[in-house]
């Protein structure tokens, strides 16, 4: 297995947003949903309004304009009255490749290890989660209305953190997942890449579940960044550090066998019959096991008639 390393730059982080969400008075927990599309998101108890905001960025500048970082500032307030555990405690930056999806870290030290906590939330419109209330144009998005924030949350391997001579630091992912990309797919203009990561993350994620499990469309174990990612079921502090220990378990065993999982994926799609699966999942302990087991998925159907996933933890069992 070859380790490689990708950067990941934090250039703007806004004082006033971190300020913002510096702390988190309870340590609540909230659910975790799916949509029909497999988006997580997160539940508010209200509905707000996303402001808009401006659309284009120039990837060199690493700063966001005036009219940008004021009205995320809003938001976040907003977003952090209503669910203060998801982003207190979190450091802002901004990432000027994807402005609309604003990000949050936190670092964590586990023995000799090092992990980002990196959340996202996609600002972006989506039709059947939102109403607009005032349409955008070229240059700006539409505001709309939802109680539904779709999200992204990673705990991502750090190899090592660098620090630039301006002071700004550099988060060097451990990559242990060699290029997942395999072919192409159609003719002309509807070509589309393959790649493994979707039958990765499968193979991940049910590794952990016990036997016969249903955990559609929740993958805690994923394949990105080209690593092995979790998306902790608990997105408080104290609930990710509980998950931290159990990532670090997860690639001592994992990482040995990277090789053997993509020559095999790449012959073949995911099932848990495959020799190299069974190899593993019966190499699995218990410890690893038993925190999975409390995950349920409850699907139903929202106010619109799509179908929708809840992640449930039964703290009884």
């Amino acid at each position: 297995m070859t380790v490689n390393r990708h950067p990941i730059f934090f250039d703007y982080s806004d004082s006033k947003i971190n300020s913002i969400i510096s702390t988190a008075e309870k340590e609540e927990s909230y659910p975790i949903y799916f949509n029909q599309n497999e988006d997580a998101f997160i539940m508010l108890d209200n509905e707000i309004e996303i402001p808009q905001f401006p659309i284009h960025h120039d990837i060199r500048e690493k700063k966001p304009s005036k009219e940008y970082i004021e009205a995320l500032r809003k938001l976040i307030y907003v977003l952090h009255t209503e669910k203060p555990a998801v982003l207190g405690g979190l450091t802002h930056f901004f990432d000027p490749s994807s402005p609309m999806r604003p990000a949050f870290f936190k670092l964590y030290r586990l023995n000799n290890k090092i992990y980002l906590y990196l959340l996202r939330l996609d600002l972006s419109f989506h039709p059947h989660d939102h109403k607009i209330t005032k349409r955008g144009t070229n240059d700006i998005s539409s505001a709309y209305s939802t109680k539904k924030i779709i999200i992204e949350a990673d705990i991502i391997p750090v190899d090592e953190i660098e620090e630039k001579d301006n002071g700004k630091k550099v988060f060097l992912i451990r990559q242990v997942i060699p290029d997942t990309w395999i072919g192409e797919t159609g003719r002309g203009y509807f070509i589309q890449g393959i790649w493994l990561d979707r039958d990765i993350t499968r193979f991940f994620s049910s590794l952990i579940f016990p036997e016969g499990a249903r955990n559609y469309p929740y993958y805690p174990l994923s394949c990105k960044y080209r690593t092995i990612c979790m998306f902790p079921p608990v997105l408080n502090n104290s609930g990710r550090k509980q998950y931290l220990m159990l990532l670090s378990y997860i690639q001592d065993i994992l990482e040995p066998y990277i090789d053997d999982i993509l020559a095999t994926l790449k012959k073949a799609e995911f099932s848990t019959d495959i020799p190299v699966y069974r190899k593993i999942k019966n190499n699995i302990p218990e410890k690893i096991i038993v925190p999975w087991e409390k995950i349920s998925i409850k699907r139903y159907l929202n106010e619109n008639n799509m179908r929708e996933y809840r992640v449930e933890i039964n703290r009884q069992s």
